[in-house]
């Protein structure tokens, strides 16, 4: 398929495009960090199928999407494959022709770069990739080891790494090894001798900042989760790193 293909990934939200923004910019490390319903796995999606266009990398026409498990991969592909219809029905279509269900899902796009689906069940799986875009869903599941390993595969790609989690506690990896690196003056977690904002960027997104929650369905949830005071509604509703991590 040599013509072109509109793409469409639709609107974002102010929250979302702020990372679409920030990669676009060179950003190496972003992570956004929300709460349930705030659209983390569809932004990670739609940010797959941006880089496979806005992207080149002569070292690398691979892109990668690492999920906790086998299960949540499969969870996120099909987000990918629904991201995919809703931008372009046609280059839909060429990409699932071109799909390889094993031994790696892989995804060919008529540019001839590749998008692969791993999972991190045994992080020993991931060391042999070389991309040029890595896009981790529910990263807070990721060991550390995993973590470090994941960083390690872009020494000879410069590639970024884009984190859509819910986030865990403050003694978790991903609040010290990223998230005070992305959080700004405004952040009640900034610290001047680890802000790098060259390399790091984080986006916090709660319950309230996706204007396709509708109120009943929001307000449902704060009283599921006891309140927005409780530690739990403020780590799964308003996507704070609190000292309690939700294990019930």
């Amino acid at each position: 398929m040599t013509k072109s293909i509109k793409v469409d990934l639709g609107n974002l939200y102010e929250q979302q495009q702020h990372i679409r923004d920030k990669l676009r910019e060179g950003v190496k490390r972003l992570a956004f960090v929300g709460s349930v319903q705030v659209g983390k796995s569809y932004l990670l999606a739609k940010l797959l199928i941006d880089v496979m266009f806005t992207i080149n990398n002569p070292d690398s026409n691979l892109a990668v999407c690492i999920s906790p498990n086998h299960v949540m991969g499969r969870v996120m592909r099909r987000e990918f494959e629904k991201a995919l219809l809703d931008a372009s029905p046609e280059l839909y279509a060429y990409v699932i022709k071109n799909r390889k269900q094993s031994p790696i899902p892989t995804y060919t796009f008529p540019n001839g770069k590749q998008l692969e689906f791993h999972s991190v069940d045994n992080p020993d799986t991931i060391r042999g990739i070389r991309p040029f875009f890595i896009g981790c869903d529910e990263a807070a599941y990721f060991s550390e080891e995993a973590w470090d390993v994941i960083e390690g595969r872009t020494t000879q790609t410069a590639a970024p790494i884009v984190i859509t989690t819910t986030p865990r506690g403050k003694r978790h990896w991903l609040f010290r090894k990223v998230f005070v690196k992305g959080a700004g003056p405004e952040s009640a977690h900034y610290n001047p001798n680890e802000y790098d904002p060259k390399r790091f960027f984080v986006q916090v997104a709660t319950i309230f900042d996706n204007p396709y929650v509708q109120e009943e369905e929001r307000d449902a949830k704060i009283k599921a989760y006891g309140g927005l005071e409780s530690n739990w509604a403020r780590q799964e509703l308003l996507g704070e790193f609190v000292d309690y991590e939700g294990i019930v």
